[in-house]
Order: C-alpha cells, then sequence, then structure tokens
C-alpha cells in the first residue's frame, strides 16, 4: 500500500492495520529534501504480531509512506496524516 502527498516537507501520519482479530496503530513522522526522505515510527501498539513494516521516500513530486504486509493475508490499511508546507 502506499499514501502520497505532494509537496510537503514534513508530514505526520497515523496508521492503523489490521488483520482479523489483528490490530496496530502508530505513528510515523516524515521529512525530505525533495529527494530523499526520513522517518520514524513511535507511539505503536499492537495486538498480536507485528502486520506491517512501513518506510517513506520521494517519489517525483510526492511523499510516499510505504506499506509492506508481513502476510499474504488480507491486510486493511487507513491512514490520516497532516502535511506542513515550506
Amino acid at each position: 500500500g502506499v499514501q502520497t502527498c505532494a509537496l510537503p516537507i514534513s508530514v505526520e501520519y497515523t496508521v492503523q492495520i489490521s488483520r482479523g482479530v489483528n490490530h496496530t496503530v502508530t505513528k510515523v513522522l516524515a521529512i525530505h529534501d525533495g529527494s530523499n526522505a526520513s522517518h520514524t515510527e513511535y507511539g505503536t501498539l499492537q495486538t498480536g504480531s507485528m502486520l506491517s513494516t512501513l518506510d517513506v521516500d520521494v517519489n517525483g513530486s510526492n511523499l510516499r509512506l510505504r506499506a509492506t504486509s508481513s502476510s499474504t493475508n488480507s491486510t486493511v490499511y487507513k491512514v490520516k496524516f497532516t502535511g506542513i508546507k515550506a
């Protein structure tokens, strides 16, 4: 899964991940310079095992939050974000 946001310098994401009866909620802070992006994940709460890994990158004019599921089973992602432009 990918969440994109055009042109903010920094973003705070709240990510909820669900698979069956297992759930994770986590916060991600991300920042970029137009070419490179970095992030930190914090405040993670979960029931059961880790459902996904999260990463960020820059693609064209988009800052992307990328999720890689730890399973091939159906995984639902819900994302809320606040972006701050330059």
